[in-house]
């Protein structure tokens, strides 16, 4: 995931960042990091260029062709509340 690969490419800086806060990398540690971002980059492209389709419209005829099944509904459970188990909040 995207969120994780800047994890770990800002984990990857600050082990090797000096005392001073300059950060030293050796060239190939360099190609490695510059590819690190141009891979984020093109991840975070696609994602601006996504577009939610809008939401699914499931009509009888769907149902009837069996490629659509409907789900129960099923109720959350809920907590028994009482004296001494806090609010529901």
């Amino acid at each position: 995931m995207l969120s994780e690969d800047i994890r770990t490419l800002r984990q990857f800086i600050d082990e090797h960042v000096s005392r001073d806060g300059s950060l030293f990398l050796s060239p190939a540690l360099t190609e490695l990091a510059k590819f690190a971002l141009a891979d984020m980059v093109r991840c975070a492209r696609a994602l601006e260029t996504a577009q939610v389709s809008g939401p699914a419209r499931i009509t009888e005829a769907d149902l009837a062709s069996g490629r659509v099944a409907r789900l129960p509904v099923v109720p959350r459970p809920r907590l028994a509340t009482g004296p001494g188990n806090g609010s529901s909040a």
